[in-house]
């Protein structure tokens, strides 16, 4: 059986997040909206 596509669609509204940057900053979702922006997540042990 296919696996179901949870991703989003082009154009949907982004959930809401909060995220600590390598920089120290923390980052929103609302920082974000109506912005095109990339959310890469890296896994790991660094």
């Amino acid at each position: 059986m296919p696996k179901k596509d949870k991703g989003l669609k082009s154009g949907s509204q982004i959930p809401a997040f909060t995220l600590d940057g390598v920089d120290g900053k923390t980052y929103t979702a609302n920082q974000f909206r109506g912005t095109p922006f990339l959310l890469y997540f890296l896994r790991g042990t660094f």
